[in-house]
């Protein structure tokens, strides 16, 4: 929303709006957009801390909301110290964004600006190692977003902040042990299913059934549910059927990470076991990608439950070796 006269201000505005929309790329690209886009925050700064009268509220909430969409991606373009100051700008221009949002808006405003705010705060715990209190705000954030949204009008928008929620859910559990949390993310991320089907919207089918995959586990293993625990692998295998070596080589490396660290639990819940050779030659593979790609953490990750894997077909070996000497001792 610009006024109709285009001043220095408005055509700097327009010029943030379109530096802030930009992919930043590889490391170049990036670079020249922190070159462009502090100068431009800084050129904005006068007008969003007071907007002129003269603009219209839509007006004034736009300048807002592109100061936060500057701000936001700023908080990824500077440095770890500038980061967090640079999301806080952003949580607030879009916060005094909503706050000129009036009665006639239509709701689905509001929750675009909830999922502003929520991916803003979302980065800020990903970079802050105390990181509960903000992934809970992050939470009630896309939580609002949802309400707002309307499946039927805004299926696509709606879909992508149900992953965004279940995902922050999965995250806050394994931090906390909330089990309630990891019920009410498999309803949410089960319920995106519906919007993205494997047919017609593929990739994100099988990110979100990888999500899926992964709460699963988790929930199992807390259950100790062997039913749970099947679930999930059945869920890897089918995103294996569109994630190929190949084509997403670390996509797929990370499946079969998922995929492997499962069946490692499914060996140790279920009574029959048989499901270590499996878990081995997954991990074995995710670890090979993932070295190959020099993906120094999640290969840490796939190597450590690879390790956990032989520890315990290991230990199965020496106990099949002591079992006859067992065996012949009772039989005295």
């Amino acid at each position: 929303e610009l006024p109709r006269e285009i001043d220095e201000s408005a055509a700097t505005l327009l010029f943030a709006a379109l530096l802030a929309a930009a992919e930043p790329g590889g490391e170049s690209r990036r670079t020249a957009l922190r070159r462009l886009l502090l100068p431009a925050a800084a050129a904005l700064e006068p007008v969003v801390a007071r907007p002129p009268v003269a603009l219209t509220m839509p007006q004034q909430r736009s300048v807002q909301m592109v100061y936060g969409h500057v701000a936001a991606v700023l908080s990824g373009l500077v440095g770890p110290e500038q980061a967090n100051p640079w999301a806080d700008r952003a949580v607030t221009a879009y916060r005094q964004a909503a706050r000129r949002l009036g009665r006639t808006d239509p709701p689905w405003e509001a929750g675009l600006l909830h999922r502003a705010v929520a991916s803003v705060i979302a980065g800020k715990a990903d970079r802050t190692k105390e990181s509960t209190a903000l992934l809970e705000e992050s939470i009630q954030e896309w939580r609002a977003a949802a309400e707002a949204i309307p499946r039927t009008s805004m299926p696509q928008d709606w879909a992508a902040i149900q992953t965004r929620l279940g995902a922050a859910l999965f995250r806050l559990d394994l931090m906390t042990g909330r089990t309630e949390l990891l019920r009410e993310a498999l309803q949410t991320l089960q319920s995106t299913l519906q919007i993205y089907t494997r047919t017609e919207t593929p990739n994100r089918w099988a990110d979100v059934m990888h999500t899926l995959a992964q709460v699963l586990e988790v929930y199992g293993d807390q259950l100790h549910n062997v039913e749970v625990l099947q679930r999930a692998v059945e869920a890897c295998h089918q995103v294996l059927e569109i994630r190929t070596r190949d084509r997403t080589p670390l996509t797929w490396a990370a499946v079969q990470n998922t995929l492997g660290s499962t069946l490692f639990l499914l060996d140790r819940h279920s009574p029959e076991g048989g499901h270590l050779a499996e878990a081995e030659q997954a991990l074995s593979e995710a670890l090979e990608i993932f070295q190959l790609h020099r993906a120094r953490r999640p290969a840490k990750v796939a190597a450590r439950n690879l390790d956990h894997v032989r520890r315990l077909i290991e230990s199965r070996k020496t106990r099949a070796l002591v079992a006859p000497h067992w065996l012949h001792e009772r039989s005295r």
